[in-house]
């Protein structure tokens, strides 16, 4: 009898609890090529005809209000997002308009209708400038584009989590699984739950979450929207709380990873590769000339053979320089490389004979990794070789100066 009643009890517990909605986000990029159809109805009167970007069908498996939140409303791609019910007509955008939003609010959805989601600049065209929206309701919603929100993006907070002193605050948190970032740069985050749901704050941990000690470890607080830099294999945990102390509801905020790397200043220093240290390459990227130009050291194919002994440094010791032009925006360049010859230690004479010697294309994954592919036909040589920094120093600079903004979401 007793275990029926905490059986009872256990089931009346979780009828009582709230039911956690389905989240996913819908991203893409505006890239300057969209066409324009007037400003939505309520939004930016006055400011001439906005490019627009309609995404594939959506459909929900229940009825019921579906929440929808521009992830963007801080970013230059800040949008207007409408939902059309069956089909999209740009020459008639009023008609099967479900509903149309700024930031955000609900929209009625039913199973077994086509839902089209359509979005527009807000006032003015950028580009270019990722974006995102936000849709979350009691059903699951599904479709061509659509990315199923990661966990530790969204939860409910009901004051049973347990606390801890944040800045002298007393808190209720919940603690995310850990993230492993897949890229080094600044990701993007954006509250979304501020519209309709709980006003939360993320603050975000490197490695452990230390409940006795919140300010260990951390490495940034952001509440609405932020970024934060974040490097490729280092393991962060997020920790949500609610902006006014004691508030409980449910909380959801996209997450968006660093935009596109292109070649910048930030890029300068030394770079090797670990598993042949020792080596490696001296970069400088000249943003005002476009142009990128890097030492390389290294080592001759063969030890020299004999006993003879150089009179300074060492006789396989080589060093070549390479140079090549990029575009903006680019995040790889293809380079010449030049062997300079016939010199004398400190000395002018004899001239030194610099000829070109191959050629090799420099690409970078991200701020702390990179690549450079070789083919010198003299060696014979040629290969890849990957490299990492040898200091961050230069990380946030690259990390601010190397995207426009926040990448598109895909996972």
């Amino acid at each position: 009898m007793n275990k029926l009643h905490k059986v009872a009890a256990l089931l009346l517990i979780s009828m009582c609890q709230p039911l956690l909605a389905n989240h996913v986000t819908l991203s893409a990029q505006w890239d300057g090529s969209e066409d324009v159809i007037e400003p939505f109805p309520g939004t930016c009167t006055g400011a001439g005809d906005l490019a627009y970007r309609q995404f594939a069908p959506i459909r929900v498996s229940q009825s019921g209000q579906y929440q929808v939140g521009d992830a963007s409303d801080a970013l230059p791609g800040n949008l207007v997002a409408a939902v059309y019910s069956g089909n999209f007509d740009p020459a008639n955008p009023d008609t099967n308009r479900v509903v149309v939003f700024d930031q955000g609010g609900p929209a009625p959805l039913e199973p077994g209708q086509d839902y089209i989601v359509v979005v527009q600049h807000w006032c003015e065209n950028v580009a270019p400038a990722a974006f995102a929206v936000s849709l979350s309701g009691p059903g699951s919603i599904s479709g061509e584009n659509v990315v199923v929100s990661p966990a530790g993006t969204l939860g409910l907070l009901d004051g049973t989590e347990p606390m801890a002193d944040f800045g002298g605050v007393m808190q209720h948190y919940e603690l995310s699984d850990p993230f492993v970032a897949e890229a080094t740069g600044n990701y993007w985050f954006a509250d979304v739950s501020v519209f309709d749901r709980l006003d939360m704050v993320i603050r975000v941990y490197e490695g452990a979450f230390d409940a006795g000690d919140t300010q260990a470890g951390l490495v940034a607080t952001r509440d609405d929207f932020g970024d934060v830099l974040l490097a490729a294999g280092k393991t962060y945990r997020f920790v949500i709380t609610s902006y006014v102390p004691g508030n409980i509801g449910e909380w959801h905020w996209v997450l968006f990873p660093p935009g596109a790397l292109g070649l910048n200043a930030g890029l300068n220093g030394a770079w090797y590769n670990p598993a042949t240290d020792g080596q490696g390459v001296l970069l400088d990227v000249f943003t005002e000339n476009r142009l990128v130009f890097l030492a390389w050291f290294t080592f001759d194919l063969e030890r020299p053979a004999g006993d003879a002994e150089p009179m300074i440094g060492d006789a396989g010791q080589r060093w070549f320089t390479a140079s090549g032009n990029y575009r903006d925006g680019d995040r790889s360049v293809g380079l010449t490389l030049y062997n300079s010859t016939g010199g004398v230690f400190d000395s002018g004479t004899p001239p030194v004979d610099t000829t070109e010697y191959g050629t090799a294309e420099l690409d970078f994954e991200d701020c702390l990794n990179g690549t450079l592919t070789y083919d010198i036909p003299a060696g014979p040589a040629s290969g890849v070789i990957p490299l990492t920094r040898i200091a961050g120093d230069h990380l946030a600079l690259c990390a601010s100066l190397g995207t426009t903004g926040p990448g598109v979401i895909t996972n």
